[in-house]
């Protein structure tokens, strides 16, 4: 009993002896269970009340009838199309030119002097025809210059009719010279003879001897002036065909004192009135034709290879006198093209002749600025589709699936050039188009979506419109 009960008086002295430590230890086991407590007391009640929400939840829920999923597919959108056919097409040309004079003349006096008419029609700006009367000047001086050298013409024509007379006679005297010679002879041998008898002495042989000479001598004098008279001849027509040249020239001298238009066209400007003094060869007026005009035009360099197929070709070029219209205002032709392009704008420039009425209202003026157009025909049959219809590199093809329905198929192209015009046989409502590289266009007789091609999606099912369709959507703005 005794060993029983000393411990237990150890463990009591040990448990009430004054000591910190344990008591601390103590009260912070207290809290522990006390917080531990609260948590979970908080834990049951978060959790009794998701319970009840979710009881409540599906209370409300029980009664209600589930929505069915809907598994139809969407209706297939209503969309226009063009057909993607191959065909010959014309490369258009923008481009601008200043408009010149093809025919135009500056109009100087031949002549100098004193003005003493100008009509009342020659003004600027007014129509003229070919030799139509601009001034004239005082004639007095080319006048009496025109007689003097019809005279000289009159004297060196009377000068060679008086040596056609002369040579005539000098040929009958030369005939009539060698008939006295033949006479002489026969005398001379007359005598001879007779002297040879002792009938006659030698005085009177040496007496017919020396009129033989005599005769002879004057035959030789008539035959040397008969051989000058081509020579005096030539001299005569020369100086007559001269006095002639200055005839014609003072006849033209007194004709060019009427100074006239040189071509049909209308008055620039003219400067002389009467009473002014004009000098030969000062510019006076100048006449402008305005039925033959052309342009130099600048294109762009890449057409180079493409204007030598329309040169000389007519309706090649549309103008427009102003700014580009439903129409064109003139039609021209391409002549020739420069040699070189510009590095600079990198263009090249070609001639372009225009004719026009020059009375027209919307007539083309020289120095006026013109927009014009030129076609060249390719060589290649392209695809050509709407602008519109190209979206970022492709374009969309409705192509039937296997029941037969038209689906979206994108396929990818590269632009060849763009058009503008009106090919009323794929779309009348369209004006801008791009003509596609032959290597990507789609297959011949393809369908080119035109609209809702910012709805459409690849696969999707379309349908496509009727004509009724093309109205309404384009009305509408589509």
């Amino acid at each position: 009993m005794r060993d029983q009960t000393e411990p237990a008086s150890d463990v009591q002295r040990e448990d009430a002896g004054p000591s910190k430590k344990p008591a601390r230890a103590g009260a912070r086991s207290r809290r522990r269970q006390r917080f531990g407590l609260a948590l979970g007391t908080r834990l049951l009640v978060i959790a009794a009340l998701l319970v009840g929400a979710g009881v409540i939840f599906g209370l409300m829920n029980m009664g209600r009838e589930q929505s069915r999923v809907r598994t139809e597919p969407p209706a297939p959108l209503t969309v226009r199309v063009v057909p993607a056919d191959p065909r010959a097409v014309d490369r258009t040309w923008d481009g601008f030119g200043t408009v010149r004079s093809m025919n135009r003349a500056g109009v100087a006096p031949e002549v100098g002097g004193l003005v003493i008419e100008r009509p009342e029609e020659a003004e600027a700006g007014r129509t003229v025809r070919r030799g139509d009367l601009l001034f004239a000047i005082d004639p007095a001086d080319y006048e009496a210059a025109l007689a003097r050298a019809e005279q000289g013409v009159v004297a060196a024509s009377s000068r060679l009719e008086a040596l056609d007379v002369e040579s005539s006679r000098l040929r009958m005297q030369a005939e009539l010279a060698e008939d006295e010679i033949a006479a002489a002879y026969r005398d001379l041998e007359r005598i001879s003879e007779a002297a040879d008898r002792g009938a006659a002495n030698q005085g009177e042989v040496d007496a017919r001897l020396t009129a033989v000479r005599r005769a002879e001598r004057e035959l030789t004098v008539l035959l040397q002036q008969i051989d000058l008279i081509p020579s005096r001849r030539n001299t005569l027509q020369a100086e007559l065909a001269g006095l002639r040249a200055d005839e014609r020239i003072a006849r033209r001298n007194l004709n060019r004192t009427r100074v006239t238009s040189p071509i049909d066209g209308v008055i620039h400007t003219i400067t002389p009135r009467p009473g002014d003094t004009v000098a030969a060869g000062a510019s006076a007026a100048e006449v402008v034709d305005l039925s033959r005009l052309e342009v130099p035009l600048r294109l762009p360099a890449a057409a180079a290879g493409w204007i030598d197929r329309v040169v000389g070709k007519p309706g090649a070029v549309s103008l427009w006198n102003g700014p580009a219209g439903a129409g064109p205002t003139h039609i021209g032709t391409i002549t020739r093209l420069a040699p070189e392009a510009d590095p600079a704008s990198r263009t090249i420039t070609v001639f372009v002749e225009v004719r026009q009425d020059p009375v027209r209202s919307d007539r083309m003026l020289p120095g006026s600025f013109v927009h014009a157009r030129v076609r060249t025909p390719d060589t290649v049959e392209r695809v050509i589709l709407p602008r519109r219809a190209i979206r970022s590199g492709r374009v969309l093809l409705l192509v039937p699936d296997e029941g037969g329905e038209l689906r979206v198929r994108p396929h990818p192209v590269r632009t060849g050039y763009a058009i503008d015009g009106r090919f009323p046989e794929i779309d009348p409502t369209e004006s801008e188009w791009i003509v596609l590289d032959p290597e990507t266009a789609p297959p011949p007789g393809s369908k080119v979506a035109v609209t809702a091609l910012e709805q459409l999606e690849p696969g999707a099912r379309v349908l496509v419109s009727d004509e009724a369709g093309v109205r309404a959507d384009r009305a509408g703005g589509g």
